[in-house]
């Protein structure tokens, strides 16, 4: 899943990669994550992630297969839309819904609407901490109903040449 600094509405465009080992595979994905700000209270966002390649490594003992390369599909990993909306100055609300992965996805998800009460606080000129309790649903689907979760997420911001009670820098 995407991560995201919890903050007040803004317009941003931000690229990144990520190499990562989950359960013996290795990959690399390419994330594309942007904000437009409607306002200074409402914003909407949308990440997707792209996953070039994937592959297993595995080394077996005691006459059992000692060396096996799986190389795995590519394509569209997990994606989002959604919208923040604050209506006081540090306190909001997120709404966001992931969509079925594509080919690139390791693990079988569902569909998902999240609802993410959040809070920000300016501790200094450039540093900010956040804070965000998710309630996320899964869709049904073919007659297997997933459930819910609940999750918190905490980010602390730091960017000492860009001042966000006036933004620039």
């Amino acid at each position: 899943e995407f991560l995201r600094p919890i903050s007040a509405p803004y317009s941003s465009v931000a690229t990144g990669t990520i190499l990562e080992l989950r359960d013996d595979v290795y990959s690399l994905d390419a994330r594309l994550s942007t904000e437009l700000a409607v306002c200074r209270q409402l914003s909407f966002y949308s990440d997707v992630s792209y996953r070039f390649f994937s592959y297993q490594w595995e080394i077996l003992w005691r006459r059992q297969l000692h060396e096996m390369l799986d190389l795995q599909v590519n394509g569209f990993n997990e994606s989002y839309l959604g919208m923040k909306w604050f209506p006081l100055e540090y306190v909001g609300v997120a709404a966001n819904f992931r969509f079925f992965p594509g080919e690139g996805s390791q693990k079988e998800r569902f569909p998902r609407w999240g609802l993410e009460p959040m809070a920000f606080y300016p501790i200094s000129a450039f540093l900010y901490f956040g804070a965000a309790f998710g309630f996320y649903s899964f869709l049904e689907r073919d007659n297997f109903q997933p459930g819910m979760e609940i999750g918190e997420k905490f980010s602390l911001v730091w960017k000492p040449f860009y001042k966000i009670s006036t933004p620039n820098g």
